[in-house]
């Protein structure tokens, strides 16, 4: 994983996402990811966040499909 790449995907710079990054962390009392020089990894509690957020937007993802009309005319 890159900072720098999820930032550029973001359209935000990546000292943004890294004060984000270290606020969540912070507000957390944990670390969610190891860094290196070019990439960083989750930690164990990271990978924990991540698979439970990730089930979350899928789900809420679902749910607002099944609740929402279709849109017409969006190509």
């Amino acid at each position: 994983m890159s900072i720098t790449l999820a930032a550029d995907d973001l359209c935000l710079t990546q000292p943004a996402v890294s004060r984000q990054i270290r606020a969540l962390e912070e507000r957390l009392g944990t670390r969610l990811f190891v860094r290196g020089y070019r990439e960083i990894h989750f930690t164990a509690a990271g990978q924990a966040l991540f698979a439970v957020t990730d089930s979350m937007m899928t789900g809420l993802q679902e749910t607002l499909g099944a609740i929402m009309p279709p849109q017409r005319g969006h190509a």
